[in-house]
């Protein structure tokens, strides 16, 4: 696809380092040989939450791994928490789930469709738009995972983005047709919605976080 895509990262003043401080680089390389560090990017649909907000259930995870959580990147291998992979809104989840689930469902026709305000805040809707945001870069469910590192993904089935988070596992299993078994995992939750997870006080929300550890533990 013919398209450049431009981005710039914006960092909430609250999570900058303060001027008389360096990043603390020790936090973020292993202490021993072998040891794991639970590296978080939060999502949040570019507007809900921060790392902060979410440390309690990425500690809780690091836990159940027995190794360290840091706020940066990971390649050893991938932890996706209801991701949303798609920014176009045509899946039949959508309808079929809004009812259930808290995230907003507004068709992408709509000024106020999510992807369009955080994406292109302002911009009429346009076939080139629609053409960007069919790119890779902006909904990686449309990438190239060959060679994709392993992988488990976890979401609530009451999603209205489940259909395209169950794409991005069939695409990742198709170009990777002679992984071994149980490298790339797909866990979808009977009733549950966007990111059960961080409602700690549920034993189902126990359950996810102890299996995430333990995929990470076995890395």
């Amino acid at each position: 696809m013919n398209c450049e895509i431009s981005a710039e990262l914006t960092v909430p003043a609250s999570l900058k380092w303060p001027s008389d401080m360096t990043l603390d680089v020790f936090a973020c390389r292993p202490l021993a040989d072998g040891e794991k560090i639970v590296l978080y990017l939060h999502g949040g649909a570019y507007k809900f939450g921060s790392a902060a907000s979410h440390h309690v259930l990425v500690g809780q995870i690091a836990n159940h791994a027995s190794c360290r959580q840091h706020t940066g990147h990971c390649t050893r291998g991938l932890l996706l928490l209801s991701p949303w992979v798609d920014l176009m809104t045509k899946r039949p989840s959508i309808q079929c789930n809004a009812k259930y689930d808290f995230l907003c469902a507004l068709p992408l026709e709509s000024p106020l469709n999510p992807a369009r305000t955080f994406y292109a805040p302002g911009c009429p809707l346009s076939p080139e738009m629609i053409t960007e945001m069919a790119h890779p870069l902006v909904s990686p469910v449309y990438a190239n995972f060959a060679e994709f590192p392993p992988t488990l993904i976890q979401a609530g089935e009451k999603e209205i983005i489940i259909n395209k988070t169950s794409q991005l596992y069939k695409n990742i299993a198709a170009h990777n047709p002679n992984a071994k078994c149980g490298r790339y995992i797909y866990e979808c939750y009977a009733d549950m919605i966007h990111v059960f997870h961080q409602f700690l006080d549920l034993p189902d929300a126990q359950y996810v976080i102890a299996k995430a550890g333990e995929f990470i533990k076995a890395l």
